[in-house]
C-alpha cells in the first residue's frame, strides 16, 4: 500500500530519489531511524516495490557485529553467491543491481581500529555507485557519528529518517506480518 503504516511521505521521498537514480544520478539511498522504526522493512519494501525488476541483495552483519573486513567479505560471498575480493564480487554484478547494507552500525565500532571497515564501505560505495544502487540502513545516532568519520552524505541521493512507530502502528505491523505467514490468529 502507498500508505504503508503511516510512511507515505517517506515512501514518496524515496521514490523521487530512485527516479533521480534511474535518470542517471548516482549515489546511495540512506535509511535511518531509531530502534523499531521499520528501517529494514522499509528498505526491503522500497527495493521490492519501487525497484521491480532489479536484482536485490541484502548484506546482514553477524549478530554481534564486526568491524573487520573479512567477515564483511564473507557475508557478501554468502549473499551474492560469489567469491573473490569485495571489488571482484561487485564488478561481477549486473548494472542496476541493488545492494542493501543492513544494520550498517554493526559493521563499525567506536574505537581506534573500529573505522577500518567503515572506510572500506565508503570506498566501496564511492567506487561502485555508477552501476550499483546502495541502500544503507542504520540507526540514526550511529549514522550521525559514522557520517562525521566518513562523509556518506556526500554521495547520498537522499537520507530518509524514519520516525518511531506508535503502539497502534506496531500492532498493525504485527498483524500484517502474521497474516503473511498463512497461520490463523485467535
Amino acid at each position: 500500500s502507498e500508505f504503508w503504516f503511516g510512511r507515505s511521505k517517506e515512501i514518496s521521498e524515496a521514490k523521487k530519489a530512485l527516479r533521480r537514480y534511474q535518470a542517471g544520478h548516482r549515489g546511495a539511498l540512506v535509511i535511518t531511524g531509531d530502534r523499531i522504526s521499520g528501517k529494514s522493512f522499509f528498505a526491503n519494501y522500497i527495493a521490492s516495490e519501487a525497484l521491480k525488476g532489479h536484482t536485490v541483495y541484502k548484506i546482514s552483519p553477524p549478530g554481534a557485529g564486526s568491524c573487520n573486513p573479512e567477515p564483511f567479505r564473507k557475508a557478501m560471498e554468502e549473499a551474492l553467491d560469489r567469491s573473490g575480493s569485495i571489488d571482484e564480487m561487485l564488478d561481477s554484478l549486473p548494472d542496476n543491481t541493488v545492494l542493501i547494507i543492513d544494520d550498517m552500525e554493526l559493521w563499525w565500532e567506536k574505537a581506534p581500529s573500529g573505522s577500518m571497515l567503515l572506510a572500506r564501505l565508503f570506498e566501496m560505495v564511492e567506487k561502485h555507485c555508477e552501476k550499483i544502487l546502495f541502500i544503507l540502513v542504520s540507526n540514526k545516532r550511529a549514522f550521525r557519528i559514522m557520517n562525521q568519520i566518513m562523509p556518506f552524505d556526500d554521495f547520498a541521493l537522499l537520507t530518509v529518517e524514519l520516525p518511531p512507530f506508535s503502539s497502534r502502528e506496531l500492532q498493525e505491523i504485527i498483524l500484517f506480518r502474521h497474516k503473511t505467514s498463512g497461520f490463523n490468529l485467535s
